[in-house]
């Protein structure tokens, strides 16, 4: 998620780079078709909208996973708040039988593995943490990507009208035109 954050923050800085230049590349494509056509292409790679909430939902989800995870891990570091505790309910299922020597190695093998098992568990809860943080940040990035395509979006929606993307009709065009429907209705190219 880290490496798709620092994509969304290059895609934003992108979208906001021909934000920038989009004025000066519609005062100029009044001129030119091919800069038109540059700026109908650059509208349709825009995001849609359903796209980008369908992503952030992804995100959500996997947030809201993540603080299940680390409610539960909570939970458990709460059972092992006192190793002391949790050894002595573990030792009543050790056989009583057992010689004094055998149950006290088997306590300190036990200690030792509700030790590491507590250590564990606070790596583990940092490292979701961490990972919520992460996610946290790419919806934030997203959100702000979004916000952006948005706003350049409208912007060309609202001046793309008047800017042509094709060359103006002339006999040419009919010429063109002429040929290619010839080529259309001849059997010969229907194969």
């Amino acid at each position: 998620y880290t490496e798709q954050k620092t994509k969304v923050e290059a895609q934003t800085s992108a979208i906001e780079a021909d934000f920038k230049s989009a004025e000066k590349k519609i005062s100029l494509a009044g001129l030119s078709p091919a800069l038109g056509k540059i700026l109908r292409e650059q509208r349709r790679n825009l995001l849609t909208q359903s796209e980008l909430e369908l992503q952030s939902q992804t995100i959500q989800n996997e947030t809201a996973l993540t603080s299940l995870e680390q409610f539960k891990i909570e939970d458990a570091l709460n059972q092992l708040k006192d190793v002391d505790t949790s050894l002595k309910e573990l030792m009543l299922q050790v056989d009583n039988k057992l010689p004094i020597e055998q149950r006290m190695m088997i306590q300190a093998e036990l200690r030792v593995l509700l030790n590491n098992k507590k250590e564990l568990l606070n790596k583990l809860l940092a490292a979701d943490t961490t990972y919520l943080r992460i996610l946290g940040d790419l919806d934030f990035a997203r959100q702000q990507m979004a916000s952006e395509a948005r706003k350049f979006a409208f912007y060309l929606d609202e001046r793309l009208l008047w800017v042509p993307s094709s060359e103006p009709v002339n006999t040419d065009f009919f010429t063109g035109l002429y040929r290619s429907l010839q080529w259309l209705l001849s059997p010969i190219n229907w194969m």
